[in-house]
């Protein structure tokens, strides 16, 4: 979550570009170097099949209900945007009270 969209996947990039690996890449990646080269591969927008990225609260709300119907008791939300005070205050205000 961000101001907008591609500010959203640049942050997902930079944090967690990871998340575009296989998992059978990932296990068999022999040390942090290999995992440092394997990620310069990704791309920006490869992110986008493997992590939920919007600015948009709405849509937040329609994964995370989704989510809530699979039986979940509890979910946990990690923002990768660095302004997680404004990710606090939305989501407080627009994102949770629409999932109660």
């Amino acid at each position: 979550f961000a101001d907008d969209d591609r500010t959203a996947l640049d942050a997902a990039y930079r944090e967690w570009r990871f998340a575009a690996l296989e998992r059978t890449e990932l296990a068999e990646l022999p040390n942090p170097r290999a995992f440092s080269d394997a990620c310069t591969r990704v791309e920006k927008e490869s992110l986008l099949r493997s992590l939920r990225i919007s600015s948009d609260p709405a849509r937040h709300v329609d994964w995370l209900r989704a989510d809530l119907e699979l039986g979940f008791d509890a979910l946990y939300l990690h923002n990768l945007e660095r302004n997680q005070e404004r990710f606090i205050d939305v989501f407080a205000s627009h994102v949770l009270p629409k999932l109660r």
